[in-house]
Parts: C-alpha cells; sequence; structure tokens
C-alpha cells in the first residue's frame, strides 16, 4: 500500500515537472539550442544560466 502510494506521487510530481519543462522554449541538449518540444524524453533540462539559471526534471510521457 505505502509502495502504491509513492509511486502515484512520484508520477504527479512528475507530470508537474514536465508541465513546467514544457512552459520553456529553450533547452540545452549536447551544449546546443534545441526547442524542448523536441526532446520530450529528456530526463534532465537546463536553461541557459543567463536565463533564470532554471533546473527542472521531465518525465518520459511518450516515446
Amino acid at each position: 500500500m505505502f509502495f502504491l502510494r509513492y509511486r502515484i506521487v512520484s508520477v504527479i510530481g512528475l507530470v508537474n515537472l514536465s508541465i513546467l519543462c514544457s512552459n520553456l522554449s529553450l533547452a540545452i541538449k549536447g551544449g546546443e539550442k534545441t526547442d524542448i518540444k523536441q526532446v520530450p524524453w529528456t530526463v534532465a533540462v537546463r536553461t541557459y544560466p543567463g536565463e533564470d539559471s532554471l533546473t527542472c526534471g521531465g518525465a518520459i510521457l511518450s516515446q
């Protein structure tokens, strides 16, 4: 029961982080500027340091 509850909370957290990431227009992938919509499988996405220096996680929602 505890494990199931933990998994549900984890999935909800990952979905919330994915929504946050989808609101970003740019991501770093291999040192290049990349559109976030082209990397839906990205696990960790960072904006450029000059642009909020935000780090967010993404979930593998579809592939």
